[in-house]
């Protein structure tokens, strides 16, 4: 069956802008190349069909940004609707706009979507996306008329929702309350029981402080949800609008409803506790919470939750002894549990109720024998207590913590947790022998190798601990990523010919791993060696493949030959070849414009670095990187007005960091 003509087309140029940008291996290979069109090519009719962001616009618009042919996609879709008689080539002005919109190009777009919703009365999507472009470029009011046009238009039930929740928060941020009320009365109309439209109507009326519209509805999402845990939530919303409407009992005993059905480990019982706190807070009524909290333990003993924050709070108010008497009685039921018993000791210690507190501690370890952070405490509380017999109070912590080893006599990581305790409290020796006996257990576990040279150096034994940390990459220990971590060790103490040498051997091991030239160039420049680190830098180049790791090449390399005092001279030799030579590919030559503009920048010429990543951004104008560096380089030449420009670009076309954008356009418009 023939292809219709249009798809020919199509296919025609995408074929001519494969041949010229080149697709990888599908270049050499004319099966993969064929199925790759093919598939663009259904993409493509699926866009058409049906103009709206999705896995098909995604698509296309991704495999025409990597060709650099986006150009000329928007162009051949220009002269499709064109061409197009009557309302048919509102698809295609739909998808220019889309194009538009997704390059951050707001104007283009809304004339693109304007032109789109003229030819034709009846297309939704032409009025939606008009409207998305509009309050995209902060046209609130024309924003909001679109919508309202989309809105008396067929579409399926998800996108009158979309249009209708987008125009609820046009007329919310612009203070329309009446408007926004009535909007939510039609959705109601139009969506009957529909719980999500429902809840969306509900939390509006809620973020507008209309609680007492809000509140009903809350109440009947609980009433006619089936999922447990939305119903629990709707319900606990409802009980937290009647506690801001001033109903606190009504809502105390809606919250204890909701405590009676949850797990104390549940999320939602923690967040009815701090909104039941919450309430009590507001008003500064600790003796209020805590009679609350004394009701609630008595009527429900078993809520251990209650128990413990009631005697914090008592705590908090210089009622101790009452706390520790709520804890104690409660133990005496639940022996076991060491959650209580754990806020008891706290108590105690406070009070330097050592003996007590060493007691309870016992009582824990025969309920949980083998409880690492338990045996730690309770050694630390040895230690910290009363220091008139201190070597005493080593061997008695001692004691404690070696209970561990006991229990895990053949673990590694017991023995290296137990010594890492000895050190922290200056037992060397037994620290020493248990990282031994840890790397006995383990021997290629090189973190044990690590922590006995450490052990060592605070011992000022820096011969030994040279060479223990040698031993980490002895035999098959000898690894890349350990002779990089040997490196870090070794510059941290301070020993930089010796860490220089080791990135030197683990770059030799890997040599293609751009994070370990990375460390070793940084390493010759922190050692003085500006010639070693530029030749480096040069197989640091051929290593870089993302954006990220070019960056980090180039900025190595621009401050290498800034040491040298070589980056104008460099700078010069680089201009003249690109003013003298003709771009043969776009993206390639942008490239070196940017790295131009780069060293522009580190070398001070801010101007010229201005002029520079003009030139590189004209030639691929879709870069993100590139629109990335001409927003700094303008802010750093002062011309924030521009900086702002890119900035909010990039909120459009880089979503993953748009926070950070946003965060840089107000920093700069407060400059």
């Amino acid at each position: 069956m023939p292809l219709p003509k249009v798809l020919v087309v199509f296919l025609s140029w995408i074929c001519f802008a494969c041949g010229s940008a080149g697709i990888g291996t599908s270049a050499d290979d004319p099966a993969v190349q064929a199925k790759k069109l093919a598939e663009i090519e259904q993409f493509a009719a699926v866009l058409e069909k049906d103009p709206r962001p999705g896995i098909a616009f995604d698509q296309v618009f991704a495999f025409h940004t990597k060709q650099g042919t986006l150009d000329q996609l928007r162009e051949t879709y220009l002269g499709r609707a064109a061409a197009a008689t009557g309302g048919d080539g509102a698809s295609f002005w739909i998808i220019v706009g889309m194009i538009d919109l997704q390059r951050g190009r707001d104007v283009q777009a809304i004339a693109a979507f304007t032109h789109a919703e003229k030819i034709t009365s009846d297309n939704f999507m032409a009025s939606f996306r008009l409207g998305q472009s509009q309050l995209q470029a902060f046209q609130s009011m024309p924003a909001a008329r679109s919508l309202e046009r989309a809105l008396l238009k067929q579409a399926s039930p998800t996108d009158m929702k979309d249009a209708c929740q987008l125009l609820g928060r046009i007329y919310r941020r612009s203070h329309q309350n009446e408007k926004a009320l009535d909007l939510w009365k039609r959705m109601e109309t139009l969506f009957p029981g529909d719980t999500s439209v429902m809840e969306q109507i509900a939390t509006t009326l809620v973020e507008e402080n209309s609680l007492e519209l809000a509140l009903p509805r809350f109440q009947e999402l609980g009433r006619i949800t089936n999922d447990k845990q939305r119903q629990i939530h709707f319900l606990m919303e409802a009980a937290d609008i009647k506690s801001r409407l001033g109903q606190s009992a009504a809502a105390l005993a809606d919250f204890d409803g909701l405590l009676n059905q949850l797990s104390p480990d549940d999320a939602s019982f923690r967040e009815i506790r701090r909104r039941i706190e919450a309430m009590y807070m507001t008003r500064d009524d600790r003796i209020g919470l805590i009679k609350y909290y004394e009701r609630r333990v008595e009527e429900h003993p078993a809520d251990w939750d209650a128990v413990i924050r009631l005697a914090r709070r008592l705590m908090e108010v210089g009622r101790g002894h009452e706390a520790q008497q709520h804890l104690e009685r409660e133990l005496k039921g639940a022996p076991s549990n060491n959650q209580l018993r754990q806020i008891l000791i706290g108590h105690l210690l406070r009070r330097e109720k050592y003996s007590e507190a060493m007691t309870h501690y016992a009582e824990m370890d025969k309920y949980e024998p083998g409880n690492a952070e338990i045996i730690r405490d309770w050694g630390r509380a040895i230690l910290n207590g009363p220091a008139d017999e201190p070597d005493k109070q080593k061997q008695m912590a001692a004691a404690v913590w070696r209970k561990l080893l006991t229990v895990r006599p053949n673990d590694a990581a017991t023995a290296a947790f137990v010594a890492d305790l000895f050190r922290q409290a200056r037992m060397h020796d037994d620290a020493l022998a248990l990282y031994r006996r840890a790397i006995e257990l383990a021997p290629d576990t090189v973190k044990y190798y690590e922590q006995i040279g450490d052990c060592q150096m605070q011992l000022k034994q820096t011969s030994e601990a040279l060479a223990t940390w040698r031993d980490m990459t002895a035999g098959n220990r000898r690894t890349a990523a350990n002779l990089s971590r040997l490196s870090e060790i070794l510059s941290r103490q301070e020993l930089l010919p010796e860490a220089l040498e080791a990135i030197r051997e683990a770059c030799e091991v890997d040599q293609k791993d751009f994070t370990l030239h990375l460390k070793y160039v940084d390493l010759l420049m922190r050692t003085n060696r500006a010639e070693e680190a530029l030749a480096q830098s040069t197989i640091l180049e051929k290593l870089a493949v993302t954006e990220e790791e070019r960056d980090n090449w180039i900025e190595r390399g621009l401050q290498v030959q800034k040491d040298l005092g070589r980056l104008a001279q460099r700078i010069v030799e680089v201009q003249k070849t690109l003013e003298r030579s003709p771009p043969d590919d776009p993206i390639q030559e942008a490239k070196r414009w940017q790295w131009l503009a780069r060293a522009q920048e580190k070398a001070g010429q801010l101007a010229f670095a201005v002029v520079s990543i003009r030139r590189a951004l004209k030639l691929n104008p879709d870069s993100i990187p590139i629109l990335i560096a001409t927003a700094r380089v303008n802010e750093s030449h002062q011309n924030l007005n521009v900086a702002i420009e890119f900035c909010t670009r990039l909120t459009k076309v880089h979503r993953r960091s748009r926070s950070d954008y946003l965060k840089r356009i107000v920093t700069l418009a407060l400059k």
